[in-house]
């Protein structure tokens, strides 16, 4: 008899821990639901934002992260693998802070004027970086110049990234200037747009301060690129 309340006693628990396990399972998935539910009602209204910076890390990019931490903004950051050896905290609080940390290229070279083995080399030299410093392996890049060709293309492929361009360029390098970054990103975003930016000059800082609470205060959700592009393929296929 002893050894039946025992054999009972181990069948409920392990019942009990299946159950909690299950009910576990379901509060998970009902989040992750919610979420995916949540942004393809923000993408199907065309107030979905992905904002990503290029060339960095710098020495400008903690501002940056800083006004992200602060008004709970997911962002992208395209690095050169130069800039993430002399920026590796840089690297990891972007990656720690669930940003998006993917690869530009190690030294800004354009892809379509150089060796198919310079290419991949400017890609692993990067993602080993980043390897390094994160210990994940990032799945985007965007080409430098947001220049390629076929070439390039089968390279990428052949090294399992894929290209991640933009079509709203705030032509932050040209302007230099707050203002005038501001109310271009305003003149150009239609909504469900990819933004380029970089975060190598102070009026860029400045200006991604003011667009991000410009955007949010119209309803806008900024996303990673990951989560972007996986709504935006979600969508597209249940048409």
């Amino acid at each position: 008899m002893f050894y039946s309340i025992k054999l009972n006693y181990k069948v409920t628990f392990i019942t009990i821990f299946l159950i909690l396990i299950n009910f576990l399972n379901i509060y998970i998935n009902g989040i992750t639901k919610t979420r995916e539910e949540y942004l393809i009602s923000i993408y199907k209204d065309k107030k979905l934002l992905a904002l990503t910076f290029d060339d960095g890390p710098t020495k400008y990019t903690n501002q940056i992260l800083d006004f992200l931490d602060s008004t709970d903004t997911k962002a992208t950051f395209f690095l050169l693998g130069e800039q993430a050896e002399k920026y590796p905290d840089l690297v990891l609080r972007e990656y720690n802070s669930k940003h998006s940390v993917c690869i530009h290229s190690y030294t800004h070279k354009f892809f379509t004027k150089i060796s198919k083995e310079e290419v991949i080399e400017q890609i692993e030299k990067t993602k080993s970086v980043i390897q390094n410093i994160t210990q994940s392996t990032p799945l985007y890049i965007r080409v430098p110049y947001g220049i390629i060709d076929d070439s390039v293309k089968e390279t990428l492929k052949e090294e399992n990234v894929e290209n991640v361009l933009w079509n709203v360029d705030s032509l932050d390098w040209k302007f230099k200037n707050k203002d005038q970054v501001v109310e271009y990103i305003k003149q150009n975003t239609t909504g469900n747009d990819i933004i380029l930016m970089h975060d190598i000059l102070q009026s860029s800082v400045d200006a991604a301060k003011e667009i991000i609470i410009y955007y949010k205060d119209l309803g806008y959700e900024f996303v990673t690129i990951d989560e972007f592009l996986e709504i935006k393929n979600i969508v597209k296929n249940t048409k």
